[in-house]
């Protein structure tokens, strides 16, 4: 196994999926364990604006950062507004997010 702080460790990419490639760049892509249910704070909640409104930001922050490609960033966004749009965030609000990132 490799060393417990290698860049290949497996607790860094616990949800990034890493592979090779020809010319020996590292290039990763999302991965969900088959039990994440995807929940997320109901926009309908009784928090504030403000924090129901970082919750896209910092998930499609968080896919830029991980998605080396951009057809994978795209594709894996396009997924990411399906399943906030499910749990009642609102079309604007995650176009909105989308557009900062």
């Amino acid at each position: 196994p490799p060393p417990p702080h290698s860049l290949l460790s497996p607790s860094l990419f616990s949800a990034a999926r890493p592979r090779p490639t020809a010319r020996d760049r590292l290039l990763t892509d999302i991965y969900h364990k088959p039990i994440y249910t995807h929940n997320y704070l109901d926009d309908t909640s009784s928090h504030s604006a403000s924090c129901k409104g970082s919750i896209p930001y910092s998930q499609f922050l968080h896919l830029r950062r991980i998605s080396a490609q951009d057809e994978v960033f795209h594709t894996r966004t396009s997924e990411m507004s399906s399943f906030l749009g499910e749990w009642g965030f609102p079309s604007p609000i995650i176009n909105e997010a989308l557009t900062r990132v």
